[in-house]
């Protein structure tokens, strides 16, 4: 509960809003608000109780502005009023006769025309708004531009978002191309395989979650969500994929499935363990699958995995249709036999390139290896992704070019490929 000095708890305002933040309290004792009801949602009231007090602070803000303002002009009106009184007492002409005056003074004609024009003129003049009118105008304007273009002005750009359109076919899409160096060009490792309208995640790396939305794809749209291995760059988002699923304004509903390597699942229980009810909802389940040479079967699809060299867990996925259509993406890994059986004539290979043939390190590919790897496998297309900065100062196509002749993809975040 906020405090306030009591130096200073006299004021109107802060007394209005001592008792403003008490009413979620109130409510709650009164039973209007059950305690079942998420701690975020009690804190609306407070925040609203705040927004009133701000508000209204604003309003005797604006109260002390405007006040001694209209006080100065009415002192103004009065003397002018006065000044005018004292004037009207004099013989003086008239201001028409004394603008008439000026006229001829400057030896223009005094035709009737010309005397019709100039009492149209100070018509004219007579009628123009009075200072105060203008004044109070031009405040108005000013709080307008304050509040409106300002404001519009402080917002960030839109984003470019691809609208979620229904697709029958089967598609791959890369989220992320790069590693866990921070890259402004490169998001963390993620892609996204479409099979008519269900949805697999492969691996959520730091930013998933934001790069789904640019291709239209919500959290909720996920159906399946498959882990390579358990690097962070790898695993980053899978804790705020599941809080966001509970705590979304309109949560997640339906089970959702995750298939990791031997060992996944303890390390999810410790996930668990950490996060609690955070990450766990009553609304849906979370079925595990342990996988290593195993086949998983879906509506229209299955998958299929082979251990890898990396990690203990480290897992490849093979993603293959009814009708023949598959992907095949490698995660992290070194040279192993069993990706180039798993990824026997498939239409598009996903292989990791690390870094470049002359920074190669143990446990991950350079391109002339992936490119081996694609000509012993048959593979219809090969897309290099996983790549660390220094994979952009290189000539990574010819390097790969050295042991695979086919059709060669150099990855780029948000890129598509149908299928």
């Amino acid at each position: 509960m906020v405090s306030v000095d009591s130096d200073i708890g006299d004021s109107w305002n802060l007394k209005a809003f001592n008792y403003l933040q008490y009413i979620p309290t109130g409510l709650l004792s009164q039973g209007f608000i059950s305690e079942d009801v998420p701690h975020f949602s009690r804190g609306v009231f407070h925040n609203l109780s705040s927004l009133v007090f701000h508000l209204w602070s604003l309003v005797s803000g604006l109260s002390s502005l405007v006040f001694p303002l209209w006080s100065l002009v009415s002192r103004l009106s009065s003397l002018v009023s006065r000044l005018s009184s004292f004037l009207s007492g004099l013989s003086f002409p008239s201001p028409v006769s004394r603008l008439w005056s000026f006229v001829s003074f400057l030896g223009i004609p005094t035709s009737p025309a010309n005397r019709s024009w100039t009492m149209g003129f100070t018509g004219i003049f007579n009628t123009l708004p009075s200072f105060s009118t203008l004044f109070f105008a031009g405040l108005g304007v000013l709080w307008l531009h304050l509040v409106y273009f300002t404001e519009n002005s402080l917002q960030p750009p839109t984003p470019d978002v691809v609208p979620f359109q229904s697709y029958d076919g089967m598609e791959l899409i890369i989220l992320g191309s790069g590693t866990c160096v921070p890259s402004l060009t490169r998001g963390s490792p993620a892609s996204v395989i479409r099979i008519s309208d269900q949805i697999l995640l492969i691996d959520s790396g730091s930013g998933t979650l934001e790069r789904l939305l640019r291709v239209g794809i919500t959290i909720h749209d996920v159906d399946v969500i498959l882990y390579t291995h358990t690097h962070p760059d790898h695993v980053a988002d899978l804790v705020p994929f599941l809080f966001a699923s509970k705590y979304d304004w309109a949560p997640r509903d339906r089970d959702l499935t995750i298939i990791g390597g031997k060992g996944f699942s303890t390390f999810f229980d410790a996930l668990i363990k950490t996060y609690g009810k955070w990450i766990q909802s009553e609304l849906f389940s979370t079925h595990l699958r342990e996988s290593e040479e195993d086949t998983h079967h879906f509506p229209g699809f299955r998958i299929l995995t082979k251990p890898m060299t990396h990690l203990p867990e480290s897992i490849a996925y093979r993603v293959e249709t009814e009708d023949g259509r598959a992907v095949v993406l490698s995660g992290d890994t070194d040279y192993n036999p069993n990706l180039v059986k798993l990824a026997a004539d498939t239409d598009i290979l996903v292989l990791e390139s690390a870094f470049p043939d002359e920074e190669r390190v143990k446990g991950h590919l350079s391109p002339s290896v992936a490119g081996r790897i694609a000509s012993e496998s048959r593979c219809k297309k090969l897309v290099l992704t996983h790549l660390y900065p220094i994979c952009d100062t290189i000539d990574l196509k010819s390097q790969c070019a050295s042991t695979y002749k086919g059709p060669l993809v150099i990855a780029q975040d948000l890129m598509r490929f149908q299928l």
